[in-house]
């Protein structure tokens, strides 16, 4: 029989409730997914006075960033929970943290075009740009190097963020969907009357020139996380603009040489992708009339749809885990998360857990499949039992 122990953890202001098993997977073991329902919860901070939180691992979930409602970032240890550093210098609430691709480097943001960035190893606040500024939407390259920011008059302006020096400066149609840069900081797309453009940022020049379909409004764009990929989602208004008839198309393009390799199209507004590390796999969400929705997942390379499980909540999240074989999908309104077997499309859902809150952030594994990170109206760190 299992033992159980119970950890206390005090973490500044923070409550922390902990409890663990003497038995999770090591890195030498097999994960079997199919007792993922004895899933167990190990640590949770709650948040304080409905403010906001953050949390995320490194790319080697060596460390555990959390931001309880002040901006301040506590960095962990991961699994010990141990404390590591304490990062600070800005003031604002933040809904996101993330690190950069090879954990180097971190960044803090908000809704409201607030910005952070700091040096991991020696804590240091490398950059800062804050909403005053009139810049309303922005994103980061993977690297965090790069910032490019969209204000109120549609005007992008891309920044090396340690210097602040200004490396391009270009006007957007519109201010949806914002701005996004390559993995690697060196193309932007942006919005045009026609479709959308790709940008070499070191010539200033247009790279591509998408144009849209046909009866149909660019919904969003971006890259693949190998930057090899283009995607781009439209709503497609051939059908009616009636809600109950909802579809969409997604194209995706090679960076290389722009041309068009996949083209999926389904019913469903197809609002948020979530993407597995490499080319092969994604997930599509959407809400189906508002109330409810669906998670489709597609082979990338053919356009195969595997799958698709419905969720009766709307603002569907979704996250891989480390060799795509399991998906777990949560949602804004809902207190579940739930385990999708994407080698098992026909009996889709094996497992959930409950959260007790709704979340619009994607559920995380840990780099190693052993735990899970859940951002609702707290964070929980959940352990993954091995099958022994």
């Amino acid at each position: 029989m299992r033992k159980y122990f119970v950890l206390a953890v005090a973490i500044l202001a923070m409550l922390m409730t902990a409890h663990a098993q003497n038995q999770y997977i090591t890195p030498s073991e097999r994960i079997v997914y199919e007792n993922i329902d004895r899933l167990e919860l190990l640590a949770s901070w709650q948040r304080p006075d409905n403010g906001l939180v953050a949390a995320s691992f490194s790319p080697d979930s060596s460390l555990l960033a959390l931001v309880i409602n002040n901006g301040v970032i506590q960095l962990l240890n991961f699994p010990s929970l141990e404390p590591y550093s304490t990062l600070s210098g800005v003031n604002f609430e933040a809904s996101q943290v993330k690190f950069s691709r090879d954990g180097s480097r971190l960044m803090l943001s908000n809704f409201y075009g607030n910005y952070g960035f700091w040096n991991v190893d020696t804590g240091e606040l490398i950059g800062e740009y804050a909403q005053d500024s009139g810049e309303i939407w922005g994103d980061v390259d993977a690297d965090i190097k790069f910032l490019a920011t969209l204000n109120k008059n549609n005007m992008i302006t891309i920044r090396e963020i340690t210097t602040g020096n200004e490396q391009l400066r270009v006007e957007q149609a519109t201010s949806l969907p914002r701005p996004s840069l390559s993995p690697d900081g060196s193309l932007l797309l942006t919005v045009s009357e026609e479709g959308f453009l790709v940008w070499n940022i070191a010539t200033g020049a247009v790279a591509y020139q998408f144009h849209k379909p046909e009866n149909t409004e660019l919904r969003g764009f971006g890259f693949s996380p190998d930057g090899q990929s283009i995607w781009a989602n439209w709503r497609d208004w051939r059908f009616g603009r009636d809600i109950s008839e909802n579809r969409s198309i997604i194209e995706f393009w090679s960076t290389a040489n722009g041309s068009e390799f996949t083209r999926m199209s389904g019913e469903g507004s197809h609002l948020r992708m979530f993407f597995y590390k490499t080319n092969n796999l994604v997930a599509t969400a959407g809400e189906d009339d508002g109330l409810q929705s669906t998670v489709w997942v597609w082979n990338m390379e053919s356009g195969e749809l595997l799958g698709e499980a419905g969720i009766p909540t709307s603002g569907g999240m979704a996250g891989f885990n480390a060799d795509g074989s399991l998906l777990a999908i949560a949602s804004g309104t809902g207190t579940k998360v739930q385990f999708w077997s994407v080698n098992s499309p026909d009996v889709p859902i094996i497992a959930s857990v409950d959260i007790e809150s709704g979340t619009f952030v994607p559920p995380l594994f840990s780099a190693d499949g052993r735990y899970l990170l859940t951002v609702g109206s707290d964070i929980r760190i959940w352990g993954i039992p091995s099958s022994n």
